[in-house]
């Protein structure tokens, strides 16, 4: 999860209350779609909005841009730039880029830190 006040909050009432173990989630510092990689964020990118457009913004402009912005308001921007009626949504976002990862657990050529903690969870789910 993404660190997110009320659901953290939750979280730890759900553990004060032994409802869930600790080691059970992770809340991570970054807002969600920080913690992707560029790649993994333009590929869900161009999945989504083919229908629409073309998605041509490349995994180098969102690298270079990651440094001063986040990954959402990035893309909000950009897609703003597209069509300034444009119904993007953070929520949106989100759903394109947990598809996107899926995929690429499932052909297993993703490394980063989020893709290590799926695998411990499907380890652990399947023993």
């Amino acid at each position: 999860m993404d660190n997110n006040n009320p659901v953290k909050n939750k979280l730890d009432d759900f553990v004060r209350g032994k409802l869930l173990e600790s080691e059970h989630y992770k809340v991570w510092k970054k807002d969600f779609e920080d913690i992707f990689e560029s790649n993994t964020i333009v590929k869900a990118m161009k999945l989504s909005t083919k229908k629409n457009f073309e998605f041509q913004m490349k995994k180098e402009d969102l690298d270079s841009e990651r440094n001063s912005k986040t990954v959402f308001k990035i893309l909000k921007d950009y897609m703003d730039s597209i069509n300034p009626n444009n119904n993007f949504k953070k929520t949106d976002l989100a759903r394109e880029i947990a598809y996107q990862s899926v995929e690429e657990i499932r052909d297993m050529h993703c490394e980063m830190e989020f893709v290590k903690e799926i695998r411990k969870i499907m380890e652990f789910v399947n023993a």
